[in-house]
């Protein structure tokens, strides 16, 4: 049975050979800016898929062992991955927000290779949007990073997006305790 690291690294190569731009997102990235890392069962991976088709994804997924589920089935937003017991969610970008995600992601190293990770900014976004007890967690862990190291985020582009998924408020109270 492969580890999530190592289908990390499979993915990277399946995505890299058929150009296919993409961004690891979900807590597996949060643990990039977490103070202290979390379990986490999943793989959540937002991709752009302007060279293939969806189902041309599909054939080369399959290929490489995955089983795959569409959701919905008619116009799928999201591809559900299976390869041994790792769930693996692949968000199709539909919108043009996600595609500046994928656009303005890092790259950080996993087993010796180097794979885009959502931007900081665009963690805290997710987060703030999802909501869930697991998510404030994560953000509160990420708030002990950035001032332990002196991060500082993009406050602009923060203000702008949690204002348009109307998360502005949760965004306000997190700069103050950045302040503070």
């Amino acid at each position: 049975m492969e580890s999530i690291l190592q289908i990390i690294k499979g993915l990277h190569h399946i995505f890299e050979a058929d150009g296919i731009d993409y961004a690891i997102i979900g807590a597996f990235a949060a643990n990039f800016y977490r103070m202290e890392p979390r379990f986490t069962a999943d793989l959540d991976i937002l991709v752009i898929l302007e060279t293939i088709s969806t189902q041309d994804l599909i054939k080369i997924l399959e290929r490489n062992g995955f089983k795959i589920k569409l959701i919905p089935e008619s116009d799928p937003d999201m591809l559900l991955c299976d390869k041994g017991s790792i769930p693996i969610h692949l968000i199709i970008c539909k919108i043009p927000y996600q595609h500046l995600v994928v656009k303005r992601k890092t790259w950080e190293e996993v087993e010796g290779i180097k794979v885009p990770v959502i931007s900081l900014e665009d963690l805290l976004i997710h987060k703030l949007i999802a909501h869930r007890q697991k998510d404030l967690w994560d953000i509160d862990s990420i708030i002990e990073r950035i001032r332990r190291l002196g991060l500082i985020p993009e406050e602009e582009y923060l203000d702008f997006w949690t204002k348009e998924w109307d998360v502005l408020e949760e965004w306000e109270k997190i700069k103050k305790q950045l302040k503070g």
